[in-house]
């Protein structure tokens, strides 16, 4: 048995190759949300250093949702192509089961894995360890968060379990309400380890082993993906059309999406941009600045640098700050448009404005990130900073904590 596993449904792809020896191989990309372009390299980078050839795989297992809605089709097209191809079986695997794999346990415990699905909702399950392969006590659904908490602490206590571990980004949003519910019981709520808590295809291939051997592989025709809630556009859909007679419909809007060739400029900012990153702003974030936030930054008393990106019709798409104080700075903000993310320009703009505040003697750089945001962090780590603390239950909002980042001295 060779079985080649991939998952797709989180921040980052990894790929694994599971064997009959029990021997695991993984690679994880370090591109948040990259996975169309990351995968097969991938795939093809970790055949060549097993030494394992296509011919020799004899399944493929992959994760089939729940978690990113583009991830999974990503995923699951891959695996079903790859397959049909070889001539071999596929192994549909859930991400929220895949994390009984994460790590070896004794005795019965809860794992309670929580995919991030906003909107204070989590994709969430209930497993059960030390009995059946995939023993699921909590039905898996787009749970409210405090509800599936809630849930997940009572079960335990009426049926005497001592410890629930939680698995997934969910963990990283909602803490808060995990300590919350396991205030004044017997239950113990454990955050799974950073190192074990999200996605990985290297759980996917163990537990893929396993459902295999108990005859749960099958033809790639049958492998569906499993969104658990229906993707945005269909809810969309459903709110303003169906049942709605067509001549009460609303109007709707349509958004042209830009072309991907479309060539983007970058500038230094003035205060002429104020009005475009306000309203870009509240595009981007829940609690967006203001016009006025804006203009106390870059018409303040600190010193202070914008960039912004724009599009081939003029509009900022885009823009990043740092005010700064002698040879220290910090970063204000950082937004790009959801519809030209995935391009670069976050790195582009952070380049720019970089070089230009080290062009003023700014040689220390601080900035907050929220701690669930791995994408944006991924971003400053690629720039040079480094964490280096952590600020508890910082975002008021959503009780979510803040890393403290920061870059020391000029970029290499």
């Amino acid at each position: 048995m060779k079985i080649l596993a991939f998952d797709t449904t989180g921040e980052n792809a990894s790929v694994a190759i599971y064997d009959e020896e029990k021997n695991l191989y993984k690679l994880s990309s370090d591109d948040a949300m990259n996975h169309l372009k990351g995968l097969l390299p991938m795939t093809q980078q970790l055949l060549k250093d097993t030494g394992i050839s296509r011919d020799e795989l004899t399944h493929i297992a992959v994760s089939v949702g729940p978690g990113s809605f583009t991830g999974i089709r990503i995923g699951v097209a891959t695996a079903k192509t790859i397959a049909q191809a070889l001539g071999i079986p596929v192994i549909p695997v859930t991400s929220l089961a895949s994390f009984l794999s994460a790590e070896e346990r004794e005795g019965e415990s809860l794992v309670c894995p929580m995919i991030d699905a906003r909107r204070e909702q989590v994709f969430a399950a209930g497993f059960l360890t030390g009995g059946e392969l995939v023993n699921e006590v909590i039905q898996a659904d787009a749970h409210k968060v405090a509800d599936f908490v809630a849930k997940s602490v009572a079960y335990a206590e009426e049926n005497s379990i001592d410890k629930i571990v939680f698995y997934g980004n969910g963990c990283d949003s909602y803490k808060s309400t995990i300590d919350k519910a396991a205030a004044g019981t017997k239950v113990e709520c454990i955050i799974a380890d950073e190192s074990l808590r999200y996605q990985d295809a290297a759980y996917v291939a163990t537990l893929g082993a396993k459902l295999a051997e108990a005859g749960g592989a099958c033809n790639y025709n049958s492998v569906k993906p499993v969104y658990l809630r229906k993707a945005e556009a269909e809810r969309k859909l459903a709110a303003n059309q169906l049942g709605i007679k067509k001549k009460d419909r609303e109007p709707q809007v349509m958004v042209e999406l830009p072309p991907v060739d479309e060539v983007i400029q970058y500038r230094v900012a003035t205060a002429d941009d104020i009005a475009a990153f306000a309203k870009l702003d509240a595009a981007c974030f829940a609690r967006p600045w203001s016009e006025k936030s804006f203009e106390g930054d870059m018409t303040g008393p600190r010193g202070c640098v914008y960039v912004a990106a724009e599009n081939s019709k003029g509009e900022v798409i885009g823009f990043a700050g740092i005010t700064y104080i002698l040879d220290e700075g910090e970063v204000n903000r950082v937004a790009v448009n959801p519809l030209y993310r995935g391009r670069g320009i976050g790195d582009k703009m952070m380049d720019m404005l970089l070089a230009d505040v080290e062009s003023k003697g700014v040689v220390e750089i601080t900035l907050e990130v929220r701690e669930a945001n791995r994408s944006a962090i991924a971003l400053y780590k690629n720039h040079g900073f480094k964490v280096e603390g952590k600020r508890n239950n910082y975002y008021a909002e959503t009780g979510e904590n803040a890393l403290i980042m920061w870059k020391h001295g000029r970029a290499e």
